[in-house]
């Protein structure tokens, strides 16, 4: 992975770490943003890194508050078609877990940093982009964020981050595109599954 896209997923862990949680009653995307970081924290001093309920915690903060498939079938991109039914099946139900070990084992990186949102753009109708500041230890100067906000139906849902300008879902979208340039489909759903199992 380039290095600057490594940066960009290593900070996200810290970002995931400060912003998503269980999403308190929110009026709008701002407070939505601001106000989802207390139980992860929780989960982080309460749950060892990489501990099974430090995983199963953030997999049901993903559900939450992230789109989730929305997210996993766009960074699967134009290979969406190779996928059989089974096969979209499986991925889409493995794609929570798989994210979730990943950053299950990286949120040592939390050193009581802190964020703020620092204000927020509109978008199309249905979504708002949300900016912050992380700060703090091991932080020089501070790094910016852009939320992608969207109504869906009663709920807020987070269809992107991204981190000094780089999308997530596109550092993704590019590791899986690269991947399935080589191997099939269901190697793919191989490596997630070995990743969750690991």
């Amino acid at each position: 992975m380039p290095r600057l896209a490594w940066r960009a997923a290593s900070v996200l862990f810290l970002v995931l770490t400060l912003t998503a949680g269980t999403p308190a009653v929110a009026a709008d995307p701002a407070a939505f943003v601001k106000g989802v970081g207390e139980d992860v924290v929780g989960a982080l001093k309460a749950n060892p890194p990489s501990s099974a309920p430090r995983k199963e915690k953030l997999r049901s903060i993903l559900n939450q508050v992230f789109d989730t498939r929305g997210i996993a079938e766009f960074v699967v991109g134009r290979h969406w078609a190779r996928l059989s039914e089974d096969e979209r099946r499986r991925y889409l139900a493995l794609f929570p877990a798989y994210v979730a070990a990943i950053y299950a084992s990286q949120f040592a990186e939390y050193r009581g940093q802190t964020f703020a949102v620092t204000g927020t753009r509109a978008g199309s109708s249905a979504e708002t982009f949300v900016t912050g500041e992380i700060r703090g230890n091991g932080i020089d100067n501070p790094i910016g964020l852009e939320f992608r906000v969207a109504q869906a139906g009663a709920a807020m849902k987070i269809r992107d981050v991204k981190v000094d300008g780089i999308s997530m879902l596109v550092v993704k979208r590019d590791e899986f595109g690269s991947f399935l340039s080589r191997e099939t489909p269901a190697k793919l759903l191989e490596l997630m599954q070995s990743v969750i199992d690991n």
